[in-house]
């Protein structure tokens, strides 16, 4: 899982720009909600082959654990979404569905200004119950009231428990263009997903702040016949991570091109594979202590580049 860091603070490394232009900036990046960490799978590959279902691996339990263990985490809020269509009487829209928890409010600087936002208690019993985000309001009730009507989510009737107060567009992001729903019913009654698309975390620990890191491979550093592309692809973004970390670096952000090199041992790759008893493996937590202590680095002995592989891995043979 790759980690993405959202903070305003690093908004003083567009230097490039002016002051106007940072503040609007700034407020953009607040809309989205600050200081969040958004944990999302991975791509994994075995083989050279990259694993169609490998997308699907977050589960409500590595939630949980992030609950329990996370000792450096504030509000952590799973997340899976999809767009469909909502119905009310004679209209219709096509919309962004949203399946949380309450922590979403706080975690993507979202607030309720009419009605109320869903309890843990209707996560729990998969409760029918929306919340409306301001532009699917204006759209299917234009001035009348919201609150208390029944719409419907692919044909699955749902109570509007609230509105959410408008943030207004931002590009081609429109955060008002949303229903959210929980999570449990998103995934059991409306998707029929078993798995989360995200997990976000709001961090209490500063250094989680001003750490990004750059996953890379082997072909990041060294070319290999056969692999034109990929090689071409993986310099690239060695190259913008070394920008990256000369141009902010100086202003107290660190980041790091780490190389993984190798099948990670996972159930998925168990069940898929047939290995070879001294096949070379990435063990998870391993990976995750490299992230970890990286981000622990104190700044006057920073590193750019690890180098992450399995001991028998054939780089070495």
């Amino acid at each position: 899982m790759l980690g993405v860091i959202i903070g305003v603070g690093a908004i003083i490394t567009t230097t490039s720009i002016g002051e106007g232009a940072k503040a609007d900036i700034t407020e953009r990046i607040q809309t989205l909600g600050a200081n969040i960490l958004a944990i999302r799978p991975g791509q994994s590959r075995s083989r050279g082959r990259g694993s169609a279902d490998a997308r699907r691996s977050l589960t409500v339990k590595d939630m949980e654990a992030l609950q329990e263990r996370g000792q450096n985490f504030g509000y952590v809020t799973p997340e899976v979404s999809s767009r469909a269509q909502v119905k009310y009487r004679n209209k219709n829209v096509n919309t962004t569905i949203v399946g949380t928890s309450p922590e979403y409010l706080v975690t993507a600087n979202f607030t309720v200004e009419k009605g109320r936002f869903f309890t843990d208690s209707e996560i729990r019993y998969r409760e029918r119950v929306c919340v409306l985000g301001k532009t699917v309001v204006d759209n299917l009730f234009e001035e009348a009231e919201a609150v208390g009507e029944i719409v419907k989510i692919k044909n699955v009737g749902f109570r509007v428990l609230g509105v959410m107060k408008e943030k207004g567009a931002s590009g081609w992001r429109n955060p008002d263009d949303q229903v959210f729903i929980p999570y449990s019913t998103a995934m059991k009654r409306v998707f029929g997903e078993d798995y989360l698309a995200s997990i976000s975390i709001q961090a209490n620990d500063d250094k989680l702040l001003t750490s990004a890191g750059n996953r890379g491979a082997t072909s990041a550093v060294r070319g290999r016949a056969g692999a034109l592309a990929f090689s071409s692809a993986k310099y690239a973004t060695r190259g913008l991570a070394s920008a990256l970390a000369r141009e902010v670096g100086p202003h107290g952000i660190h980041v790091a091109h780490v190389i993984i090199d190798g099948v990670i041992d996972t159930p998925g790759v168990r069940q898929r594979y047939t290995l070879a008893e001294n096949e070379p493996l990435l063990e998870p937590d391993a990976i995750a202590d490299t992230y970890w202590a990286l981000v622990q680095q104190e700044r006057s002995a920073w590193t750019f580049e690890v180098d992450v592989r399995p001991h028998n891995e054939e780089f070495f043979t």
